[in-house]
């Protein structure tokens, strides 16, 4: 994360020189839901992530972690009703996922 602060560092004067940001406006709310977003969402899962480690597989852990951005549009269709612009291959490939992390887990389980 230190990482890619210092490269947001770094490249944001080049993009303030060649673009007008004069249209994007932070409000209060968005700046508490950016700092909720990075704390909560991020910071503090991959603390308990790290905890879960020492009783999942490694390949559980990853194919879990797999499913965020899955869990990410999901939660987008119902808070901004964009379900209407996923098609059928977006369903067959969430249910792909979920079926290999239910069959992962259930091996793990029964070894």
């Amino acid at each position: 994360m230190l990482g890619g602060i210092l490269i947001l560092v770094m490249v944001s004067p080049v993009y303030l020189i060649f673009n007008d940001i004069s249209d994007i406006h932070l409000s209060y709310s968005d700046i508490s839901y950016l700092l909720l977003l990075s704390t909560v969402f991020t910071a503090l899962l991959y603390l308990v992530m790290i905890g879960v480690t020492a009783k999942l597989s490694a390949f559980t852990e990853n194919l879990t972690l797999n499913l965020e951005p899955v869990y990410s549009i999901l939660w987008a269709m119902v808070l901004f009703n964009k379900q209407k612009e996923l098609n059928g291959s977006f369903y067959i490939g969430v249910l792909l996922v979920f079926l290999s992390v239910f069959l992962q887990n259930r091996s793990v389980k029964q070894g």
